[in-house]
């Protein structure tokens, strides 16, 4: 089996238990604009990332908690690794859909797992990012808040 066929193989899985949990991706549409691209037209490898984040934030926004993100008094949740398989060629001017599971949740991190896919359902890309729960007074592991845990589990993969 090849590296793209063990990719194509854990998304499908990945998919097919999430809708047998009852449980939904979240996704979100995203251009490809001429300033993310290479000369060649193609999206910047590097600028997977920026688009995968925005994706989070959009996803993380739709969350209903008290709790700012971004902004918590208690809390930081830096991103800690991340990592990217380009499939095919994300190019100027594409229309895509972003969809995003949680596919794992531990008590101090969550890793995201990103499907960047076309107008024609063909998967782009996969990325995969890990977040941990740090306090901001001691820069040390803390538990995931309750209320942003709930949320993230909507959409366990």
């Amino acid at each position: 089996m090849s590296l793209l066929d063990g990719i194509f193989l854990t998304l499908s899985v990945n998919l097919i238990i999430a809708k047998k949990n009852g449980r939904s991706m979240f996704k979100t549409k995203e251009k490809i604009r001429f300033h993310d691209s290479d000369p060649a037209g193609i999206l910047f490898y590097g600028n997977i990332f920026k688009l995968v984040h925005s994706a989070c934030e959009d996803m993380i926004s739709s969350f209903s908690m008290n709790l700012n993100y971004y902004a918590d008094e208690k809390f930081v949740f830096p991103l800690v690794h991340a990592e990217a398989d380009y499939i095919k060629p994300i190019r100027t001017g594409d229309n895509v859909e972003i969809e995003i599971g949680v596919y794992i949740l531990g008590e101090t991190s969550f890793t995201l797992e990103y499907v960047i896919t076309n107008n024609a359902d063909e998967i782009l890309a996969n990325v995969k990012t890990v977040h941990v729960c740090v306090s901001k007074e001691n820069f040390k592991k803390s538990l995931l808040p309750e209320e942003l845990r709930n949320n993230l589990e909507l959409h366990k993969i």
